[in-house]
């Protein structure tokens, strides 16, 4: 049972967002692996994250790319090929990667949890043009994959393919033909159907499913208190790397960011419980 998921909208857009805006302005090590590791217990609550090692992949790459081209910094560990390989370029790569690993899968939870009728909740009544367009973009690349993976499963069916590149790049080209096909053919259908139903013809009404309860209230007001004390109060968010690295000291502001970016799993964990409770009471 994801629990996070049934909150209302604005309250976790708003949480979403602001997760992602601190781990992307905080320059503090700490910060953003705390956050890579929330976010990856997050999408493992949400039992998105599959593609394990092309994160691991980023984060190695981007950690170790840094310190290669990258020279600055007083302490030297050791010489390549005559240029000098510096700690803090090492720690300043290993944050980079830290940031850019953890906003990609932070994204990845995002299009977990707002899903287009969440999106649309939210900003059909303010941009309605925008907001059908932006949700149903974000609706095309998930069912074109979706879409493609059947029409090769049904081709294999029939006929497995067999033989080299040449053989193999003609089937998909068919099979890409045929989505595309299918695509327009969607895409007439549906606009037929929207002007078979009024849409444009007058002012449109918004309606919305989701209820705003206590318990998004205190999200909305956790997540918004949260963000002010880090960026505003706390001090950690800056950080300097070079010439020499600041030293790190404990800081009960780095609880606090444990337990903000935390907060989603936490929800997810405590409704996995219960729901395990309730199923041993039947």
């Amino acid at each position: 049972m994801q629990r996070f998921s049934a909150f209302h909208p604005l309250s976790s857009f708003i949480y979403l967002v602001s997760a992602v805006c601190v781990t992307m302005f905080s320059r503090n090590i700490v910060i953003a692996v705390i956050s890579l590791l929330s976010a990856v217990l997050f999408a493992l609550s949400l039992k998105t994250l599959k593609n394990v090692l092309f994160y691991f992949l980023i984060f190695i790459l981007t950690a170790l790319t840094n310190p290669i081209f990258s020279h600055n910094g007083i302490t030297v560990l050791f010489f390549l090929n005559g240029n000098p390989i510096t700690l803090e370029a090492l720690v300043y790569g290993i944050y980079f990667g830290a940031v850019i690993t953890s906003v990609l899968i932070w994204f990845m939870c995002y299009n977990t949890v707002i899903t287009p009728d969440k999106f649309l909740c939210l900003f059909g009544a303010l941009i309605p043009n925008a907001a059908l367009i932006i949700s149903m973009a974000l609706r095309l690349i998930p069912q074109f994959i979706r879409n493609g993976s059947e029409i090769v499963g049904i081709q294999n069916s029939i006929n497995p393919i067999k033989g080299g590149l040449i053989k193999k790049t003609k089937r998909y080209t068919a099979v890409f033909s045929a989505l595309i096909g299918r695509s327009l053919e969607g895409a007439v259908e549906q606009s037929d159907s929207m002007k078979a139903r009024g849409y444009g013809k007058r002012k449109r009404v918004s309606y919305s499913r989701f209820r705003f309860r206590i318990r998004d209230l205190i999200l909305l007001c956790f997540t918004l208190c949260a963000t002010i004390y880090i960026v505003f109060i706390s001090g950690t968010m800056s950080y300097n790397y070079y010439p020499e690295m600041d030293l790190l000291t404990f800081n009960y502001s780095y609880a606090l960011c444990a337990l903000y970016f935390l907060t989603p799993t936490l929800i997810n964990l405590w409704g996995e419980i219960k729901w395990k409770y309730s199923i041993s009471k039947i």
